[in-house]
């Protein structure tokens, strides 16, 4: 949490860069789930060469660390500072249908790395948003990712 808030603090350029970083380490490490990766991109490409499959890898992995390099930003940082760099288009339409009568909406996402930062964004925009994702068993990352989306209100 510590370390999540000092990079938190960091200029966007210099989280990008210790992001990138970490990146280049991960994807060197061995792991289980590197190689279930790369079974399913090989699973899923099989047209692709082993080289295409590798960086496709490697920049899921870059684009994650990109992510977490961010959580700070989610945990304890501005919602104003995040709100610059994010362009939402489309919520007029969220907009609209409450404004017709509908009593609730539900916007489906694929889950992927990012959508948490999306989440927080819409939220700030409209405080009854709320993004639902279940971690069965860790009452830590359980507390963790409800602080960062109940805090702009939903």
């Amino acid at each position: 949490m510590l370390v999540l808030g000092l990079v938190a603090l960091a200029p966007w350029r210099l989280r990008g860069w210790l992001a990138d970083g970490l990146a280049l380490l991960a994807v060197r490490v061995p792991s289980r789930r590197r190689t279930v990766a790369m079974v399913n991109l090989e699973l899923c490409f099989p047209e692709a060469s082993e080289a295409e499959r590798q960086r496709i890898m490697r920049e899921s992995v870059r684009i994650k660390c990109h992510m977490f390099a961010g959580y700070g930003i989610l945990l304890f940082g501005s919602i104003g500072r995040l709100r610059k760099r994010f362009v939402v288009e489309g919520f007029e339409v969220c907009q609209a249908a409450l404004a017709a009568g509908a009593k609730s909406l539900v916007i489906l996402t694929p889950h992927w790395q990012c959508f948490e930062f999306g989440g927080q964004v819409m939220n700030s925009l409209n405080p009854l948003v709320s993004v639902v994702r279940l971690h069965e068993g860790n009452d830590m990352l359980d507390w963790l990712v409800t602080r960062m989306r109940t805090r702009g209100g939903a």
